[in-house]
């Protein structure tokens, strides 16, 4: 496993996690230590980290996971990386995704139960034997783990991997810069600086 990784600040007990805690209430690092954040709340939170771009927050899970404008499909888990998104759900689903038809109320998506899609974590762009490691917000371990890919067809919300995603080019930004998001000082750097130290001992389990 590599010894840098740019999202070593998310592995943190005082990120909790809440269910009810999506992009539209949680907006930054802060605000996801101090109420707790859901998993696609961090997908938002480690893309506004890793490429210095925030998606809209009304891109809950349903949205986010059917939007052809800020990101594109990778057809090969052998060309996943760093940042890309990959999307589990129900093996055992009634419906695919592109058979869902979304209902909304007052702006808020409330057949939302009936998506087949269920959770979302995001790439590191590390392995371990083989096996790509994927940050993830989890009820079951209540705050943000990282998990080998492997390990997620354990469970059956997480039992089938539906899509990996990944952010345009056209959306990030190019030159070398550590965003002002709760982790580090803003700053221009060089390759070397723009990663930190990350452990991941203890946190996933095989």
């Amino acid at each position: 496993m590599a010894a840098t990784n740019k999202l070593n600040g998310f592995i943190d007990p005082r990120f909790t996690y809440n269910f009810y805690h999506g992009p539209d209430v949680i907006g930054d690092i802060e605000a996801a230590r101090q109420y707790g954040l859901n998993c696609v709340a961090l997908a938002h939170l480690a893309t506004k980290h890793l490429f210095q771009y925030s998606l809209p927050s009304s891109l809950h899970c349903a949205e986010l996971y059917v939007n052809t404008l800020h990101f594109g499909v990778i057809p090969d888990i052998d060309n996943i990386e760093q940042g890309d998104l990959v999307w589990f759900g129900l093996a055992d689903a009634a419906i695919q995704p592109e058979e869902f038809e979304p209902q909304y109320q007052d702006g808020a998506l409330i057949n939302w139960r009936d998506f087949p899609v269920k959770h979302v974590g995001i790439h590191t762009g590390e392995t371990a034997l083989d096996d790509p490691l994927i940050l993830h917000a989890t009820h079951l371990a209540g705050t943000n783990v990282v998990w080998p890919l492997s390990r997620f067809s354990d469970y059956r919300r997480y039992q089938k991997i539906y899509s990996i995603r990944r952010l345009k080019e056209s959306f990030k930004t190019t030159d070398c810069m550590v965003p002002a998001d709760g982790f580090e000082p803003p700053t221009l750097c060089s390759e070397d600086r723009c990663s930190n130290p990350l452990s991941y001992a203890g946190l996933y389990i095989f």
